[in-house]
Protein backbone atom coordinates (compact mmCIF):
# COMPACT_ATOMS: atom_id res chain seq x y z
CA UNK A 1 0.00 0.00 0.00
CA UNK A 2 1.43 3.35 -1.00
CA UNK A 3 0.85 6.52 0.93
CA UNK A 4 -0.05 9.72 -0.83
CA UNK A 5 1.73 12.95 0.00
CA UNK A 6 -0.29 15.40 2.02
CA UNK A 7 -1.75 18.35 0.11
CA UNK A 8 -1.62 20.63 3.14
CA UNK A 9 1.50 22.46 4.17
CA UNK A 10 2.34 21.15 7.62
CA UNK A 11 5.45 23.32 7.85
CA UNK A 12 3.44 26.57 7.97
CA UNK A 13 2.93 27.73 11.55
CA UNK A 14 -0.59 28.30 12.74
CA UNK A 15 -1.44 31.98 12.78
CA UNK A 16 -1.93 33.45 16.19
CA UNK A 17 -4.66 35.97 16.82
CA UNK A 18 -7.42 37.22 14.57
CA UNK A 19 -7.01 37.18 10.84
CA UNK A 20 -7.41 40.36 8.82
CA UNK A 21 -10.86 40.99 7.36
CA UNK A 22 -11.47 38.81 4.33
CA UNK A 23 -14.23 38.85 1.73
CA UNK A 24 -16.84 37.59 4.19
CA UNK A 25 -15.63 39.64 7.15
CA UNK A 26 -15.51 43.45 7.17
CA UNK A 27 -13.68 45.85 9.41
CA UNK A 28 -15.71 47.18 12.36
CA UNK A 29 -14.67 50.71 11.39
CA UNK A 30 -16.04 50.22 7.87
CA UNK A 31 -19.23 48.76 9.36
CA UNK A 32 -19.59 51.89 11.51
CA UNK A 33 -19.26 54.12 8.44
CA UNK A 34 -21.84 52.08 6.53
CA UNK A 35 -24.15 52.05 9.57
CA UNK A 36 -23.91 55.83 9.94
CA UNK A 37 -24.66 56.41 6.27
CA UNK A 38 -27.57 53.95 6.39
CA UNK A 39 -28.96 55.66 9.48
CA UNK A 40 -28.68 59.11 7.90
CA UNK A 41 -30.27 57.91 4.66
CA UNK A 42 -33.13 56.29 6.58
CA UNK A 43 -33.90 59.45 8.49
CA UNK A 44 -33.68 61.49 5.26
CA UNK A 45 -36.09 59.10 3.50
CA UNK A 46 -38.64 59.31 6.31
CA UNK A 47 -38.43 63.11 6.31
CA UNK A 48 -38.70 63.27 2.51
CA UNK A 49 -41.68 60.89 2.53
CA UNK A 50 -43.71 63.38 4.53
CA UNK A 51 -43.89 65.62 1.43
CA UNK A 52 -46.10 63.11 -0.41
CA UNK A 53 -49.84 63.08 0.23
CA UNK A 54 -51.87 59.93 0.69
CA UNK A 55 -53.70 58.77 -2.44
CA UNK A 56 -56.63 57.36 -0.48
CA UNK A 57 -58.24 59.82 1.96
CA UNK A 58 -57.85 59.11 5.68
CA UNK A 59 -55.12 56.49 5.08
CA UNK A 60 -51.35 56.46 4.69
CA UNK A 61 -51.44 54.64 1.35
CA UNK A 62 -49.63 56.56 -1.35
CA UNK A 63 -46.21 57.22 -2.83
CA UNK A 64 -44.81 58.30 0.54
CA UNK A 65 -45.62 54.95 2.15
CA UNK A 66 -42.87 53.07 0.32
CA UNK A 67 -40.35 55.79 1.15
CA UNK A 68 -41.37 55.64 4.80
CA UNK A 69 -41.03 51.86 4.90
CA UNK A 70 -37.62 52.02 3.21
CA UNK A 71 -36.54 54.78 5.61
CA UNK A 72 -37.55 52.77 8.65
CA UNK A 73 -35.74 49.69 7.30
CA UNK A 74 -32.59 51.72 6.51
CA UNK A 75 -32.68 53.26 9.99
CA UNK A 76 -33.18 49.90 11.68
CA UNK A 77 -30.38 48.30 9.68
CA UNK A 78 -28.09 51.23 10.46
CA UNK A 79 -28.73 50.97 14.19
CA UNK A 80 -28.35 47.18 14.19
CA UNK A 81 -25.18 47.23 12.12
CA UNK A 82 -23.73 50.06 14.22
CA UNK A 83 -24.34 48.23 17.49
CA UNK A 84 -22.75 45.06 16.09
CA UNK A 85 -19.73 47.03 14.85
CA UNK A 86 -19.25 48.75 18.22
CA UNK A 87 -19.16 45.36 19.92
CA UNK A 88 -16.47 44.15 17.48
CA UNK A 89 -14.20 47.21 17.78
CA UNK A 90 -10.74 46.25 19.00
CA UNK A 91 -9.72 47.44 22.44
CA UNK A 92 -6.48 49.02 21.15
CA UNK A 93 -6.10 51.38 18.23
CA UNK A 94 -8.65 50.61 15.49
CA UNK A 95 -7.40 49.35 12.15
CA UNK A 96 -8.42 51.41 9.14
CA UNK A 97 -10.71 50.08 6.44
CA UNK A 98 -9.37 49.30 3.01
CA UNK A 99 -9.65 52.36 0.72
CA UNK A 100 -11.40 50.31 -2.00
CA UNK A 101 -14.04 49.07 0.44
CA UNK A 102 -14.59 52.52 1.89
CA UNK A 103 -14.94 54.04 -1.58
CA UNK A 104 -17.54 51.44 -2.52
CA UNK A 105 -19.36 51.89 0.79
CA UNK A 106 -19.67 55.61 0.10
CA UNK A 107 -20.71 55.10 -3.54
CA UNK A 108 -24.07 53.55 -2.68
CA UNK A 109 -25.38 56.43 -0.51
CA UNK A 110 -23.91 58.93 -2.98
CA UNK A 111 -25.90 57.27 -5.76
CA UNK A 112 -29.05 57.37 -3.61
CA UNK A 113 -28.59 61.09 -2.97
CA UNK A 114 -27.86 61.73 -6.66
CA UNK A 115 -30.95 59.78 -7.74
CA UNK A 116 -33.08 61.65 -5.22
CA UNK A 117 -31.73 64.98 -6.48
CA UNK A 118 -32.17 64.04 -10.15
CA UNK A 119 -35.71 62.67 -9.78
CA UNK A 120 -37.53 66.04 -10.07
CA UNK A 121 -35.70 66.78 -13.32
CA UNK A 122 -35.53 63.40 -15.10
CA UNK A 123 -38.08 61.29 -13.21
CA UNK A 124 -37.76 58.33 -10.89
CA UNK A 125 -37.27 55.54 -13.43
CA UNK A 126 -34.35 57.11 -15.35
CA UNK A 127 -32.69 58.23 -12.09
CA UNK A 128 -33.02 54.80 -10.48
CA UNK A 129 -31.91 53.01 -13.66
CA UNK A 130 -28.88 55.27 -14.06
CA UNK A 131 -27.92 54.67 -10.42
CA UNK A 132 -28.26 50.92 -10.86
CA UNK A 133 -26.13 51.04 -14.01
CA UNK A 134 -23.36 53.02 -12.30
CA UNK A 135 -23.41 50.61 -9.34
CA UNK A 136 -23.19 47.58 -11.61
CA UNK A 137 -20.25 49.10 -13.48
CA UNK A 138 -18.55 49.88 -10.15
CA UNK A 139 -18.95 46.22 -9.21
CA UNK A 140 -17.13 45.22 -12.37
CA UNK A 141 -20.01 44.31 -14.68
CA UNK A 142 -19.45 44.50 -18.41
CA UNK A 143 -21.26 47.17 -20.44
CA UNK A 144 -23.80 45.06 -22.29
CA UNK A 145 -24.97 42.89 -19.34
CA UNK A 146 -25.15 45.99 -17.14
CA UNK A 147 -27.24 47.81 -19.74
CA UNK A 148 -29.53 44.80 -20.17
CA UNK A 149 -29.98 44.41 -16.41
CA UNK A 150 -30.72 48.13 -16.12
CA UNK A 151 -33.47 47.93 -18.76
CA UNK A 152 -35.00 44.83 -17.12
CA UNK A 153 -34.83 46.51 -13.70
CA UNK A 154 -36.53 49.66 -15.03
CA UNK A 155 -39.29 47.64 -16.67
CA UNK A 156 -39.82 45.55 -13.52
CA UNK A 157 -40.04 48.64 -11.28
CA UNK A 158 -42.49 50.31 -13.68
CA UNK A 159 -44.61 47.17 -13.91
CA UNK A 160 -44.64 46.61 -10.13
CA UNK A 161 -45.42 50.15 -9.05
CA UNK A 162 -47.23 51.91 -11.90
CA UNK A 163 -49.21 48.97 -13.27
CA UNK A 164 -49.73 46.47 -10.45
CA UNK A 165 -49.88 48.69 -7.34
CA UNK A 166 -51.12 51.79 -9.22
CA UNK A 167 -48.62 54.00 -7.40
CA UNK A 168 -47.64 56.89 -9.68
CA UNK A 169 -43.88 57.23 -9.97
CA UNK A 170 -42.57 60.79 -10.06
CA UNK A 171 -42.15 62.03 -13.63
CA UNK A 172 -39.42 64.48 -14.43
CA UNK A 173 -39.95 67.99 -15.70
CA UNK A 174 -37.58 67.44 -18.64
CA UNK A 175 -39.60 64.59 -20.18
Amino acid sequence: MTSRPSTTDDSAPASAGASPPGPSQTSPLLDLVIAGVSLAMGVALVIHAQDYRAMIPRTVIGPGLLLTICGVVFTGLGVTMGLGAVRRLPVGAPRGAAPQSLRFALLVPALLVAALAATPAIGFLPAAALSAFVLMKACGARWLPALGATLVLGAAVHLAFAEVMRVPLPAGSLF
